[in-house]
Order: structure tokens, then sequence, then C-alpha cells
């Protein structure tokens, strides 16, 4: 079915952003074997920076775009699952606008999450105060604040939290321990006296591990403390609640983009991925260019057997060749008059060629005249084409012309008109009508004329038809267009039926 259909409607081949890693020491020697073969078309110089420039940029797009899910998915504390169910067009446009708004909104999230922190930091302290009071009323059946921070003239008393070997440094010069609580992890709590000499010297050291007493327990009625470092406890798990809440409304009503920014993060990674080994070696280098994809395989052997590979990139736009067969490729002329085919179109070469030749045999059919239109085009025409390639083609349109001319015009007993046609009704039966001798009868000529005039608007006629057709199933297929649907048929059924 492929082959049938280049017959009528054909693809164009679709260019390809193609990017040929290869070791450097053998570089112009590949990029001058592919051009000749016609496998490659490498971009000039400012093009290709600007090609990698872009490159570097997506490569640096999807890291910041997956750090940034990482950072979210890390703050999301139940399993949710969210179904993608379709990528943008644009990747690239898609990606850059969602990594700018969760950048923004990263930022809200962390000053929410530093908040936590804090509360955090201060819900921890006031437990290990908690601890600290439990085990002083239970050892001395009363509580004073100055037991765990007081600073006198010649003693200071100090509540400790820390680990390791620097915190046991600090409980090796106090004074006294008079309490120390193992938490976990290694983690000590402790009461201890130092001389005030000792804690000018260590003051600034031990603001790492001081555990700083709330204000409310400043004034307190004795046997109160629990109750009211209880108070502060609830506060504070009431504050981290409330933030994590709002963190988690913030997170809920970003889940599907978040989920789209992985996709698209690694979709854009998993396509450049391989040109990151270019970029980073001293070894390889790497060509920017355009190749067909009908030849995409060829064009990754060929490469391969220098050592190097192929990274191929669908570009939204992607320029087209013409991939028709040899018959047509002359009547590309009037298709490039008409304009390129987009990717997504139809080539209507093939169409163009039929109803050209068709046309052009039912204007001219004279066996003598076609005979001299294909040796006059090979003697005139490279006087006025400097193209040899344009030429070319004009020559070959001129012989097909030429040749469907000499059908009609046999079929017609036409050969320089009557001149040499009347000895042709002696071998070829008419099948389409002819001139009559010297045009000596009007009326017989009027006849033939008219003839020809009607057959022409008969294919015209359809030949409308059937573009108007190929147009309804082009919005229906591909271009999915109610509008053009909706018009195409108005249009179809006004040929058909006439206007009312």
């Amino acid at each position: 079915m492929p082959q049938l259909s280049k017959l009528l409607l054909n693809r164009p081949d679709i260019g390809l952003k193609t990017y040929v890693v290869v070791p450097k020491d053998r570089v112009e020697e590949l990029v001058e074997s592919l051009v000749k073969r016609g496998l490659f078309e490498p971009l000039p110089p400012t093009e290709a920076s600007e090609a990698l420039a872009v490159i570097k940029k997506r490569l640096e797009l999807s890291e910041r775009g997956l750090m940034l899910y990482k950072e979210f998915n890390s703050l999301i504390k139940r399993g949710v699952d969210v179904e993608v169910r379709g990528l943008p067009w644009d990747t690239d446009e898609a990606l850059e606008k969602l990594v700018k708004e969760f950048e923004s909104v990263y930022e809200v999230v962390k000053s929410l999450v530093d908040e936590v922190r804090r509360y955090e930091g201060e819900l921890e302290r006031l437990q290990i105060l908690k601890l600290v009071i439990n085990d002083l009323l239970s050892k001395f059946r009363v509580f004073d604040r100055s037991l765990i921070d007081y600073v006198g003239d010649y003693l200071v008393f100090k509540t400790l939290y820390g680990g390791g070997r620097d915190f046991e440094d600090v409980l090796s010069k106090a004074l006294k321990v008079v309490l120390m609580i193992t938490v976990g992890e290694g983690r000590v709590v402790a009461v201890v006296v130092f001389e005030r000499s000792v804690y000018d010297v260590l003051r600034n050291y031990l603001s790492r591990f001081e555990v700083v007493i709330p204000k409310s327990l400043e004034v307190v009625v004795p046997g109160e403390e629990l109750v009211r470092i209880d108070e502060e406890i609830k506060n504070v798990r009431g504050c981290i609640e409330e933030l994590e809440k709002r963190i988690s409304e913030v997170l809920e009503s970003k889940l599907y983009e978040l989920a789209l920014l992985k996709v698209l993060s690694e979709t854009i990674q998993g396509e450049v991925e391989l040109l990151r080994y270019a970029f980073n070696s001293k070894y390889m280098t790497l060509v920017v260019g355009w190749s067909l994809r009908s030849r995409s395989t060829e064009l990754r052997e060929y490469v391969s057997s220098f050592n190097g590979y192929v990274v191929y990139e669908n570009d939204p736009n992607p320029p087209v060749e013409f991939n028709n067969y040899r018959v047509f490729r002359p009547f590309e002329l009037f298709t490039e008059i008409i304009g390129y085919p987009a990717h997504y179109e139809w080539d209507p070469t093939p169409l163009l060629t039929y109803f050209y030749l068709i046309f052009f045999s039912l204007m001219f059919p004279d066996v003598g005249y076609s005979i001299g239109l294909i040796i006059g085009a090979r003697l005139v025409l490279p006087y006025f084409v400097e193209s040899r390639e344009t030429l070319k083609k004009l020559v070959n349109i001129a012989t097909y012309a030429g040749v469907v001319g000499i059908i009609t015009g046999l079929l017609s007993r036409n050969f320089f008109g009557s001149l040499v046609g009347t000895y042709l009704s002696y071998i070829i039966p008419q099948v389409l009508p002819s001139l009559p001798a010297r045009l000596a009868d009007p009326e017989a000529l009027g006849s033939t004329i008219i003839t020809y005039i009607g057959m022409a608007m008969i294919i015209g006629y359809y030949s409308v038809l059937i573009a108007h057709g190929l147009g309804l199933i082009k919005n229906i297929v591909i271009s999915k267009s109610t509008v053009g649907v909706v018009l195409e048929l108005l249009i179809i059924l006004i040929a058909v039926l006439g206007p009312a």
C-alpha cells in the first residue's frame, strides 16, 4: 500500500535534526563522505553553535526539572497515582514554563518548610526541657529555674544538648555535671555547672549546644512548670500542623503539573542524554545537521563504521523533501510553485502530473507538433535555462507532454493537421475528433474545437471534485478541522447539485 500511494498522493520525506558524534580525528573525513553520499547536510557554523546551545539549555532545563521534582516529591507524605494522558506538542516550551512555575512555588514552599523546621527545633527543645524538669523534680522534689539557666559572679548553670566528641570536650571543662540524660542516637542532654571564668572563655562555643529557656518559664508558680511546658508543646505542635496543612494544600493543587514535570524532564533527558558524553569528552566531537528519515538507518550504519553514533531529534516544523518516483520528479516544479507540502500533508505531485498531461494532450493533439516540442525543448531551452537540474526537469516535462500529445494525435489522426494525418486513417481508426483538411469546413472546425473544450471542461470539473474530496479527507484525517470539513462538504454539494 505505501508503494501504491506514491502513484496518487505521496507523503514527503521528512528532515530530522541530526547530531553525529564521532572521534575528533575522523570528523572531516566522515562529514565529507556523508555529504557526497547525500546522507547528511551539516548546518553552517553559526546555526550549529545555536543548535548546540539549545541542546545544552535542554539538558540544564531537564536537570532543573528533575531536581525540583525530587524536592517536591520528598515533601509528599502519602502515595498518589497521577496519570499523564498526553504530552504537549512543544515539550521544551512546556517544560520551561513548568520549571519557572515550580521555582516560584518552591520559594513559597521552602519558606513554609523552613518555618516547620524552626518549630520542630523548638518542639525538640521543649521536650528536652520537660525531660530535664521531670528528672530534677524526681531528685530534688522541687524545681527552680536557676537550676537549668543561671549566670552568677562565680558559678554558671546551663542546660546543654548535643553529642559527639565536641560535646564531650565541653562537658570535660565543666565544674560539675548535675544531670545527664541520654536521649537517643548518641544525643545527650545535661545540666552542667561552670566556673564563671571558664564560661566566659567558652561562651560563644557553648551557644552551639545551649538549650534556650522559653520566657514563659521565667515567672511561673511552683508546681506548674510541667503544665506550662505542655501548653508550649501543644501550641508549637498546632503551628506545625497548620504549616504542614498549607504545604499539603499547595502540593496537592500541583500534583498533575508535578507528574508532567517529571515526565517531560525524563523525556527530554532521554532524547539528549547520549549527547552529554560528546559535550564532556576530550576525544569526541559533535556535528549538527539534517538528514532524511527514509535514510536514517543507512546513516546510522555508516557513522557506526567510523566508531561514532547518531542521535535524531524530531523538529516541530521540519523541512521536507520530495519522495516521488523518478517519472514524477520533473513535475515537482509545479508543486514548488504552489508551495512545498508541510510534513503532515500529502504531496500532490502525482495528481498534478496526471492532470497536466491529460489537459496538455487534449490541447495539443498532434503528432508532428508533439515531435517538434520534444526536439525543440532539447535544442532551444539550454540557451535560456542556466540551472542544469531545472533544464533537465523542463526537458523531461516537454518529453512526457510530447509523448501524450503523440498518443492523442494518433487517436485523432492529426499529424501537422491533415497534412500527414490523412494518411493515418489507413492505419489507425479515429477515436478523437480531428480538424478538417486545410480548415476548409468552418462547421466541422467549430464542432471539433467545442468537443475538445467540452472534454477539457468535463475533466476540469471532475478534477475540482477530486481536489475538494481530497481536501475533505485531509480535514477529517489530518487537520481534524470541523470548519474545514463543513466548508469542503458545502463546496462539493454546490458543485454536484448546483446553486439553489
